[in-house]
């Protein structure tokens, strides 16, 4: 009996010690912020939009990411579901673009588009709008210490930018929206 104990002590610390040698102990997370937006097709009840995710990596060593998925969150209610299978290796001291499907049902977003178009039909100034990112990176390999990257992000999307969006001067596929710096949480 002490010796299958002993023997899984040991294991264990081996497998401790091998997640350690390959990130080292200095190992730094690698920080996920949201890179753009773009909306892809919309329907009577979803859109759909590209979601482009910027992953940097502080470490020496590449890092293999497998996809994503999170939430995006527009003045504080959950509005965009986003996942991703894009894999990609992101080098050592790096970054590379990870690309995520969204989709926003519009049942949901009709309280937040009903306010906008309050305000563009008023002729008031538009608001910027608060959004918060939230989600997890999956790297290959996935230890127990390093499967998941959680991620959070926030930031302020400049509606001005949109302006023209009821008058039908931005089609589907074509605005990419430019976003405030971002902050990490």
């Amino acid at each position: 009996m002490k010796k299958s104990v002993l023997a899984a002590l040991f294991g264990i610390c081996v497998l401790a010690f091998t997640s350690c040698a390959h990130f080292g102990l200095g190992y730094k997370a690698p920080e996920v912020t949201l890179a753009s937006i773009m909306v892809e097709d919309a329907t009577l009840f979803e859109t759909t939009f590209k979601v482009q995710l910027r992953v940097v990596n502080k470490n020496p060593d590449p890092l293999d990411v497998v996809g994503s998925e999170g939430d995006i969150y527009l003045e504080g209610s959950k509005l965009i579901t986003m996942v991703s299978g894009d894999a990609k290796s992101v080098p050592g001291f790096g970054s590379e673009i990870i690309e995520a499907t969204a989709i926003a049902s519009n049942l949901k977003m009709v309280p937040f588009l009903a306010k906008i178009i309050i305000q563009l039909q008023s002729g008031e100034a538009m608001k910027d709008v608060d959004y918060k990112a939230s989600g997890v990176v999956h790297l290959a390999g996935g230890s127990f210490l390093t499967g998941r990257v959680p991620f959070k992000t926030s930031g302020m999307l400049p509606l001005s930018a949109v302006r023209n969006l009821h008058k039908g001067l931005v089609e589907p596929g074509k605005y990419i929206a430019p976003l405030a710096p971002l902050t990490t949480q």
